[in-house]
């Protein structure tokens, strides 16, 4: 055999050599790979990392990894864990400068994300890896675009858990599956699939795609069973409730830009179940069976708020007044108020919490679209319960709304008026049912039509004894209210209110209530049937700012409860039929022997009214001018006198027969004057007035005397014949006036009638 030249065996050597070298640097790149990432990870990215196992086929592109741990700055916490990492790319296009990934599959990667304030736990690796801006003018050929792709990209069974220190919470997203069929940098419009769940309970399934030039993005958004105490930490920012509970579930299509974030449309389903707000002090605040919203479209940008339906079932809300304050005032941290950012200014959102920047987004969304096309076919809210309790009177007042129901078909802002119907039980024995129809355009524009039917007064009794001093122990009301508030806001209100089997309580010793009679007037104000009926009107402006809707109708019913005190006849004249003169007074005669027809007609009205009203009392006061009274009586025991001795009989009883006698005595008669003069003392006296010869010959106390009987009998002739007519005699008083002074100005004696409430 001819022997190889030596040139020959030199190729041939350096051919086996590098045939051996990249079978070593096959066989041992990978093993290499591992050993450099181990040894120079703190150096290039200043934190630990371990891999188990490391596999780079040169050939082929195809790159495995498993179990890749990236440590915390500690070294000793991981941060990022990979349990395996499948990659390839084609090493041809790659040497032509495309970057072409055939396979990239990501299983089982846990990151950990803490933060405290505004600090992460990745802020060292951001600072390590941010460039500085580059000021050197670029090569053109540099500035051509990456060429690269990716295809069927998949993340599997990922965890990203986040701990916020600050709010002392850790939310965690598991079983998250990404996974996308094309990227690549010629191809703008990108498809993901991202499913995952929450630790705190609650599953998200979504499809994506975005384009990653313009930004603009379609979603489909299904969630299911989220469990809204996953929020609690973020909600407690905003307001200090001590829990939050309920579910979330969704069916939504949403697209929108990322550029603008009002050019949004929403059309599909949201569902808020099982919703429960705990208030600070351990008490349920709020809370909803069950919520659903269906949407038509939505489109923020342009104003368009369509909804199919509105459902609401189960909604409870209990609201509290207390002496300052109420339940819904203390909820609000005062570090809310702080986070406030002027529209349009980003810089000091707190991102972290997922609730403020909705509070922002949404602000800048009112503050700066238009909300006036809106629209829902149907809004119902059923089964609902509504609790209002005020601590700020002496006792607690408790009002309830239970089994109530709301309910309106085809609201639109197109609407010249929006009708919504309404009924509701109140404190478990009235009821309401009403209409309400306002303009969209002007909310004080309205028409409203309501009735409130056998509501219990003494529901109302911490309110009656605080401003009335009276509770009531007994009174069904019935209530209609007809309202309409015009365009002007001019206000006309047709109230007529109906209180059934009403009854007052003492009066209870209080600083708080205006002084008012209201017994009295409860008294005065019922009719036969013993009920009061009232009608209330209410009129004004409501741009007044004098006006004051709840002033004025308070005023109103003040005032006629005041006037049925102080001017009863009134009411009981037309209440029962009678002439109001007929109540005021009877008048009476000096020398009567009797009751006349007359009197005894008017105290039979009297007796009726007491009869039919027997909370009331009546006081029958007699005022006689005694100075007149005086007078009467001794010209009638002069001609008496005279009469007995020019007949020679004695006149022992006092009839109506004895009264005409001597009332045809003639004091101008000659005999009549003699014989005056013979009962005179002191004969001087013949030269007095007939009058004054009188009162010489009778003192002045005998004839008090016998006006006082005088008066007495009459007293006991009202007295006796209102007990024939079967009056309690615990409703009635004859008195004779304890101001005599004043009553002898007066020239006709009779009785006053003052109605009082008996006590």
């Amino acid at each position: 055999m001819k022997k190889l030249s030596l040139s020959y065996k030199i190729l041939l050597a350096l051919v086996e050599v590098l045939l051996i070298g990249f079978a070593l640097l096959f066989a041992f790149i990978s093993p290499i790979c591992k050993w450099a990432i181990e040894k120079y990870d703190t150096e290039f990215v200043g934190r630990e990392i371990t891999v188990e196992r490391f596999w780079l086929n040169l050939l082929t592109g195809n790159l495995e990894m498993n179990k890749f741990v990236l440590y915390e700055k500690d070294g000793k916490t991981p941060f990022v864990k990979i349990a395996a990492l499948q990659t390839g790319v084609n090493i041809k296009k790659a040497i032509a400068g495309e970057y072409d990934i055939t396979l990239f599959k990501l299983d089982q990667p846990e990151i950990t994300i803490s933060q405290r304030e505004a600090h992460f736990n990745f802020d060292d690796l951001i600072a390590r890896f941010a460039s500085a801006p580059d000021t050197t003018k670029p090569n053109p050929a540099d500035t051509l675009p990456t060429k690269w792709s990716v295809l069927n990209a998949q993340i599997s069974n990922a965890k990203i858990a986040y701990t916020n220190s600050s709010l002392g919470n850790t939310l965690a997203i598991e079983k998250l599956f990404i996974k996308s069929p094309l990227l690549a940098w010629d191809k703008p419009d990108m498809l993901y699939k991202i499913d995952f769940d929450i630790n705190t309970g609650g599953s998200f399934s979504n499809l994506i795609k975005l384009n990653t030039k313009s930004l603009a993005y379609q979603m489909n958004i299904r969630i299911q069973q989220f469990n809204l105490s996953a929020w609690y930490s973020y909600l407690k920012e905003i307001i200090k409730v001590k829990s939050l509970e309920g579910e979330l579930n969704t069916g939504l299509q949403l697209a929108g830009n990322f550029n603008d974030p009002a050019n949004l449309g929403i059309k599909g389903l949201l569902n808020l179940s099982k919703i429960k707000v705990i208030d600070p002090k351990g008490y349920p605040l709020f809370g909803v069976k069950d919520m659903t919203l269906k949407v038509d479209t939505i489109d923020v940008k342009h104003g368009i708020y369509d909804l199919r339906s509105l459902d609401i079932d189960k909604l409870f809300l209990v609201y509290e007044m207390y002496p300052k304050g109420s339940n819904f005032d203390r909820l609000f941290a005062a570090a809310a108020a702080e986070t406030t950012a002027p529209t349009g200014d980003t810089t000091n959102i707190p991102y972290d919490n997922p609730f403020l920047v909705l509070t922002y987004y949404t602000k800048d969304v009112v503050n700066n679209q238009d909300l006036s096309r809106y629209s829902t076919k149907d809004f119902s809210l059923k089964n609902s319960d509504i609790t209002f309790r005020d601590y700020t009177l002496q006792n607690k007042f408790n009002f309830e709304l239970s089994n109530m129901a709301l309910s309106a078909n085809n609201l639109r802002s197109s609407n010249k008026f929006l009708t919504l119907n309404a009924r509701s039980i109140i404190n478990k024995s009235g009821s309401l049912k009403g209409t309400v129809a306002i303009n969209p355009k002007d909310f004080k524009n309205l028409n409203m039509d309501y009735t409130i039917s056998n509501l219990r007064m003494s529901d109302f009794n911490p309110y009656m004894v605080y401003y009335i001093a009276h509770p009531f122990l007994d009174g069904v009301v019935n209530y209609h209210c007809k309202t309409s508030i015009s365009a002007n806001h001019d206000l006309k209100s047709e109230n007529k209110l109906t209180i059934n089997t009403v009854y007052v309580g003492k009066k209870q010793k209080n600083k708080t209530a205006a002084s008012m009679p209201v017994k009295l007037a409860v008294a005065l104000l019922k009719d036969y049937k013993g009920n009061i009926n009232l009608d209330i009107p209410v009129s004004g402006n409501l741009d007044d700012p004098q006006y004051k809707i709840g002033k004025i109708v308070w005023g109103i019913v003040k005032n006629i409860f005041i006037k049925a005190a102080m001017g009863p006849y009134k009411l009981l004249a037309n209440l029962f039929g009678h002439k109001e003169e007929d109540l005021k007074e009877i008048k009476v005669e000096f020398l009567q022997v009797g009751l006349i027809s007359k009197q005894e007609d008017q105290l039979s009205k009297a007796a009726q009214i007491l009869k039919t009203k027997p909370e009331l009392a009546v006081e029958l006061v007699q005022v006689s001018n005694m100075d007149l009274e005086k007078e009467e009586w001794g010209m009638f025991l002069l001609k008496q006198g005279f009469y007995e001795r020019q007949h020679q009989v004695k006149l022992d009883s006092f009839t109506q027969v004895m009264v005409d006698t001597l009332g045809m005595v003639d004091i101008q008669d000659s005999l009549f004057i003699a014989y005056v003069a013979s009962q005179l003392p002191n004969k001087a006296d013949v030269e007095l007035p007939m009058q004054e010869q009188m009162k010489r010959i009778y003192t002045d106390e005998r004839l008090t005397a016998v006006t006082l009987n005088a008066m007495q009998r009459r007293n006991t002739w009202v007295r006796n014949y209102l007990l024939s007519q079967k009056v309690n005699p615990k409703q009635f008083t004859v008195t004779n006036t304890p101001k005599q002074d004043a009553a002898n100005t007066e020239t006709v004696s009779r009785y006053v009638v003052n109605y009082a409430a008996k006590e």
